[in-house]
């Protein structure tokens, strides 16, 4: 089997121009822990429901507190500032061994899914591999 079998195609996603609170409102509105972040078509970055902890946290002060300042740095920042630019991905016809292996040892959720250009064209995730593995269970 491989990641083309069970990925999420065409993923949500964002724009490396874009401002944190607009990831912060992508991620919730989606319920998705991770958010590729592209430049034109190019993969160059990724977002988790992790890496925007305190961002989100100091949105919702700035917003209980009415500060009109701090409210305005996270629109000011963008998600390019704040991304991780070391991304570990995997092509569609790699072996779900190989995409295992590569989560446990970077110790991370989800694989974006590029093609031979370097395009995003899905995601994989844990959760993905658990929902196989689940169904390999049964049939045992």
């Amino acid at each position: 089997m491989k990641v083309e079998d069970i990925m999420t195609p065409d993923p949500v996603a964002l724009r490396v121009d874009r401002p944190v609170r607009e990831a912060i409102e992508t991620l919730e509105k989606h319920a998705i822990r991770h958010l590729p972040i592209l430049e034109g078509d190019a993969l160059v970055g990724i977002l988790s429901d992790r890496s925007v902890a305190p961002w989100r946290q100091t949105l919702l002060e700035a917003e209980s507190w009415h500060d009109v300042d701090l409210e305005a740095l996270l629109l000011d920042t963008r998600v390019g500032d704040i991304i991780e630019r070391h991304v570990v991905y995997v092509h569609p016809e790699t072996s779900l061994a190989e995409a295992i292996d590569r989560l446990l040892d970077f110790h991370i959720g989800a694989l974006p899914v590029v093609d031979s250009g370097g395009a995003l064209v899905g995601i994989v995730s844990y959760v993905d591999l658990l929902r196989v593995m689940r169904e390999m269970v049964d049939e045992a």
